[in-house]
């Protein structure tokens, strides 16, 4: 399992006893990744050998070198997940980031990663209002939204398909309510941004 952009993702210790032999290699920032690492010791004792911290910055190095100094296999079948990074990264990032994927992990590897659409960063459409607070704030923070993904749907899907993948599914709002929110009494129990959408695509076979 690879978390890009890992942040403080706690997969690979709430997952340890369902999973007890998959390897968690995490990749982020390295100030991140060195505080993490102390708030695990800090918890559990120990990092747990389960657990490879490798300290990356995806606009300007590749997955390809950073990986490959730690013992990565892209010969073993790999689940990427891909979580509140993608807009982040440049243009050319996210264009390496899924060509690492479809080209260095086995065929039936998967990623499932979320993305804005193109036209919500530029701000070219009016059902993406609400993006223009995130970017400010985010902007602010020192984060600024870079990229999206391109056209409608379909335009993503071939997008994708260019680099490599297979989309397996490409949800947005109405479906993760339909699917996640629904409570006992029928109705959504939240709601999530009307704007992010949710990829989840595999590594065809040759």
């Amino acid at each position: 399992v690879v978390v890009l952009g890992a942040g403080y993702d706690s997969r690979a210790y709430r997952f340890q006893k369902a999973l007890p032999t998959a390897r968690f290699i995490e990749l982020d920032h390295s100030p991140t990744s060195v505080r993490k690492q102390a708030m695990v010791k800090k918890i559990f004792g120990k990092v747990h050998s389960n657990v490879t911290f490798v300290a990356i910055d995806f606009n300007k190095e590749t997955i390809a070198d950073t990986m490959g100094q730690e013992g990565y296999d892209p010969n073993k079948i790999t689940f990427f997940v891909w979580e509140g990074v993608s807009y982040f990264l440049n243009d050319d990032a996210v264009d390496r980031t899924l060509r690492f994927i479809a080209t260095r992990s086995a065929p039936g590897s998967e990623v499932v990663f979320d993305y804005l659409p193109e036209a919500a960063i530029k701000g070219k459409s009016k059902k993406y209002q609400g993006v223009r607070r995130v970017a400010f704030r985010m902007a602010l923070a020192g984060e600024p939204l870079l990229s999206g993904l391109p056209g409608d749907v379909g335009d993503v899907e071939k997008y994708i398909k260019d680099r490599g993948l297979e989309v397996l599914s490409d949800v947005g709002h109405e479906q993760l309510v339909r699917m996640y929110l629904i409570g006992s009494d029928g109705k959504p129990d939240g709601q999530p941004s009307r704007y992010y959408r949710i990829i989840h695509a595999r590594v065809p076979a040759p």
